[in-house]
């Protein structure tokens, strides 16, 4: 799977949640959405049943909120992935005041490099970050 998001707080805001050292790299790609079948959740409302299956898939991995494995997120994955080449969904480690949408690509395998544009490049820390 390809996991991207849509802009460089976000990429910042889902690096929260990973433990590394270093400085983080990004990669802008530019998608043929056209010619693939993406599922938009970005729109859904919260108190909706899909809304809530995404939220309990979010909460894995999570010390104290969620499973301690992928099993779940990797199964609702798959029941999109029988229908379409990926899907999009509200990023949701950021602020009510950023929003941002994460976007993941199923089978990217001999496509992905055709997509990329540009050098990767070291994202500059915000300042509350430092």
């Amino acid at each position: 799977m390809l996991y991207l998001t849509d802009s460089e707080d976000g990429v910042r805001c889902e690096l929260q949640t990973w433990p590394a050292s270093g400085s983080p790299f990004a990669q802008c790609f530019r998608l043929p959405l056209q010619r693939l079948n993406v599922a938009d959740f970005t729109a859904i409302p919260a108190e909706h049943f899909v809304a809530a299956v995404f939220a309990k898939a979010e909460e894995c991995k999570v010390e104290g909120r969620g499973p301690d494995s992928y099993v779940f997120s990797q199964l609702v994955a798959r029941c999109v992935m029988m229908f379409c080449d990926g899907m999009r969904m509200p990023g949701v480690h950021g602020l009510r005041s950023h929003q941002y949408s994460n976007l993941v690509i199923f089978h990217p395998e001999h496509q992905w490099k055709e997509w990329l544009e540009g050098d990767p490049y070291c994202l500059v820390k915000l300042a509350d970050e430092v």
